[in-house]
């Protein structure tokens, strides 16, 4: 079992408005450790290569990004009421992808994870080319 993570907050609040302002926003609460556990199974982690260089046990902000959005779009609907088998409205989908760009940057700060590549175009999670490692992944 990997040691518990240093500085890391038990939770993370995030507090979302939507882009129509006669909305209500959301706020939030996810446990970091859980979070962090269901990420390393809900992305693939393996050795890339990228140009010349090597990169051993890895995922993509990609990946996680698209992990995070679910599980935080699983959540807003959970909050609403909505049946999660039914396909979520334009606002949910919206409030979810905000919700995951802030907890992938609030997982990044508190050192759950570390950015091992360079971001190529734009932000590192929407870039298919940066790489992260979790921190129980690095080599001692």
């Amino acid at each position: 079992k990997p040691e518990p993570l240093k500085n890391a907050p038990l939770c993370i609040k995030i507090d979302v408005e939507p882009t129509n302002k006669r909305m209500a926003g959301y706020s939030l609460m996810f446990n970091v450790d859980a979070v962090a556990t269901g990420l390393r199974y809900g992305v693939e982690i393996r050795d890339r290569k990228t140009m010349l260089k090597a990169y051993q046990q890895c995922f993509t902000g990609g990946d996680a990004l698209e992990w995070l959005t679910l599980h935080a779009l699983k959540a807003f609907m959970s909050k609403e009421g909505a049946n999660l088998n039914d396909p979520p409205n334009e606002r949910l989908r919206i409030l979810a992808r905000s919700a995951a760009l802030l907890l992938a940057q609030r997982l990044l700060e508190t050192e759950v994870f570390r950015q091992v590549s360079k971001v190529k175009h734009g932000n590192a999670f929407d870039d298919p080319h940066t790489l992260f490692r979790f921190r129980e992944d690095e080599k001692a």
